[in-house]
C-alpha cells in the first residue's frame, strides 16, 4: 500500500491517536501531571473505600486514608487535625512525615487563631510556599521547609467539633484538573465516611439513651405494677374486712330489739330494721320521712343536731314520744355516718322504748309527793335514808331543829348531825337495820350542832324492805325527850 494513498494516511492517523491515548492512560497521577490517570486513581479510591467500610472509629479511617493517599505520586505527607469548636484548641490526629518544626509549633500554639484559620479553612485552600501574597505564607515558609504545595481541606464541621486534613507535596501543583478530580474526590469520600461514623456514633449514643430510658421506664412500670398489685391486695383485704364488718353489722342490726333507722341529712328514711317493722303500736309505717313519726319531746330538729356533729359531738340523745296507738316514749340516739373525707352522708338512729321507765318515774314522783306530805303531818322531824345511810328526804322542820339547810343535808350521812359522844351507838344501830339484823330501833342522841348537849332526842328508825326482803331504805323520826 502506498504511503501517499488516502487509506494509508487515515490508518496512520488512527494508530498515532491510539498510541497517544495509551501513553496517557499509563501515566501515574501526581501533582506534576498535566493529565490524570483516572482509572488508576479510581482503583486506589475504591480500595480505600472498601477497607474503610467496616471501621467504626475515625482513628482507623485516618490511618487507612494516610496509607492510600501516599500511594498517589507526589503526595508526600497527609495529616489530619481536630478542633473543639468552642475552644478552638487544635489536635493532630494522624500525620505522615510532617516537619518537626511545624509539629513543635503546633504543640506550642494549639490555640493560635492564625494557625486555626490556616488548618481549618472554610473551603479547600491551596497554598504555594513561594508566593508572598498568600496570607499563610509566613507559616508555610517558616515551618514547611522544602514543601512547595500545601492543600488544607475541611472535612467535617459542627457546633461541637471540626475535622480537616492537609496534603503536602514537594512539587508545585498548578493543574486545576488534579484539584478538581483528586482533591475534591478524596474530600467527598472522607466526608461521607466521617459522616457515616459520626452519625453511627450519634445513633449509638441515642440508642444507649433510649435503652436507658426504656430500662428506666420498664423499672418504673414494674415498680408501678408491684405497687398496683399491693394496692389491689390491700383493697381486697379492706373490702373483705368491710364485707365482714357489714355482715356483722347487718346481723347485729337485724337481731337488735331496739328500732334502728338510717336517714339522710334531710330526714328521709333510707333503712329500717325488723324491730321497726315488727312494732305493732306504730301506724302508717310507709311514711318516707322520720319526722312523720314524732310527737312530743325535746327533738330540736336535724339542723341543730348536724351543727353539734360539726362541732365534734359523737352522738345526740333526745327523749321523743313516738306517734302510735299508745303514744309511747323513746330515747332517740342520733349518730353521724361519715365518708372517707369526713363528710356526713347519713345519720343512724337507735330508738329505745323508755315508756315503762317514764311510767315508773311518774309513779315514783307521785309516791314521793305522797310520802313528803306524810312526813310533814305529825310535828316530828322525819327523814328517809338510802341503803348507804345517806339522807334522801327530810321534813320541812329539819333546818329549824338541826340548824342545817335541807339542800346541804341531802345525800350526806345522817351521822353528820349526831353528837360525837353518840356517834358510835347510832352508827351501830343504823348498820344493824341496813344489814337486816333489826327491823326497828329506839335510841336517844344529841345533835352535833349543840356541843353542850342541851337537849336529848328520842330517835326511832324502821327498815323498809324491797321485793327481795332486803333493806333498801330507813324511815326515821326524832323528837325532843
Amino acid at each position: 500500500m502506498s504511503e501517499n494513498t488516502p487509506i494509508y494516511q487515515d490508518l496512520l492517523s488512527k494508530y498515532k491517536k491510539l498510541q497517544t491515548e495509551n501513553k496517557v492512560l499509563r501515566l501515574r497521577p501526581s501533582f506534576n501531571s498535566t493529565q490524570v490517570n483516572v482509572l488508576k486513581f479510581l482503583d486506589i479510591k475504591n480500595q480505600m473505600a472498601k477497607e474503610a467500610l467496616p471501621v467504626k472509629t475515625l482513628a482507623e479511617v485516618f490511618e487507612i486514608a494516610t496509607k492510600y493517599f501516599i500511594k498517589i505520586n507526589n503526595i508526600h505527607s497527609v495529616s489530619f487535625f481536630y478542633s473543639n469548636t468552642s475552644e478552638k484548641k487544635i489536635d493532630l490526629l494522624e500525620e505522615a512525615h510532617l516537619p518537626k518544626k511545624f509539629i513543635s509549633f503546633l504543640n506550642r500554639e494549639k490555640k493560635d487563631s492564625l494557625l486555626y484559620d490556616f488548618l481549618f479553612p472554610q473551603e479547600n485552600n491551596v497554598i504555594f510556599t513561594d508566593e508572598e501574597k498568600n496570607p499563610a505564607s509566613t507559616i508555610s515558609k517558616s515551618y514547611f521547609g522544602s514543601y512547595e504545595t500545601i492543600v488544607n481541606i475541611p472535612l467535617f464541621g459542627s457546633f461541637e467539633e471540626n475535622y480537616s486534613f492537609m496534603i503536602l507535596s514537594k512539587k508545585k501543583f498548578k493543574s486545576d484538573d488534579f484539584y478538581r478530580i483528586i482533591v475534591q474526590s478524596l474530600q467527598a469520600q472522607l466526608q461521607s465516611i466521617i459522616y457515616r461514623i459520626h452519625l453511627s456514633k450519634k445513633l449509638i449514643e441515642r440508642s444507649k439513651v433510649i435503652d436507658t430510658e426504656i430500662e428506666q421506664k420498664t423499672h418504673d412500670i414494674e415498680k408501678m405494677n408491684k405497687e398496683l398489685l399491693r394496692q389491689i391486695k390491700i383493697h381486697k383485704q379492706e373490702e373483705q374486712k368491710v364485707s365482714e364488718q357489714l355482715n356483722l353489722y347487718k346481723s347485729v342490726i337485724h337481731q337488735q330489739k331496739d328500732m334502728v333507722l338510717r336517714i339522710n341529712t334531710d330526714g328521709q328514711i333510707l333503712f329500717k330494721n325488723p324491730a321497726f317493722n315488727e312494732n305493732k303500736t306504730i301506724s302508717n309505717k310507709g311514711k318516707d320521712y322520720f319526722y312523720s313519726y314524732l310527737g312530743e319531746g325535746d327533738f330540736p330538729g336535724l339542723t341543730p343536731i348536724l351543727e353539734d356533729f360539726a362541732k365534734g359531738a359523737q352522738w345526740v340523745l333526745c327523749e321523743i314520744q313516738l306517734l302510735s296507738d299508745s303514744y309511747q316514749w323513746y330515747n332517740f340516739y342520733f349518730t353521724p355516718i361519715k365518708n372517707k373525707r369526713g363528710l356526713i352522708t347519713s345519720i343512724q338512729i337507735v330508738a329505745r322504748n323508755i315508756d315503762q321507765i317514764k311510767t315508773l318515774e311518774q309513779k315514783l314522783r307521785d309516791q314521793r309527793k305522797m310520802l313528803f306530805n306524810m312526813i310533814n303531818t305529825n310535828g316530828k322531824v322525819n327523814f328517809i335514808l338510802d341503803g348507804k345511810g345517806n339522807i334522801d328526804l327530810t321534813s320541812n322542820n329539819w333546818e329549824e331543829i338541826t340548824s342545817q339547810a335541807i339542800s346541804a343535808s341531802i345525800n350526806k350521812s345522817f351521822l353528820q348531825i349526831v353528837h360525837k359522844d353518840d356517834y358510835k351507838n347510832i352508827s351501830k344501830t343504823m348498820n344493824d337495820l341496813l344489814q337486816n339484823n333489826k327491823k326497828k330501833s329506839f335510841s336517844e342522841f344529841h345533835l352535833s350542832s349543840f356541843p353542850e348537849k342541851k337537849a336529848t332526842y328520842n330517835l326511832e328508825m324502821n327498815a323498809i324492805n324491797d321485793e327481795f326482803d332486803q333493806t333498801s331504805y330507813l324511815f326515821g323520826s326524832f323528837f325532843l325527850k
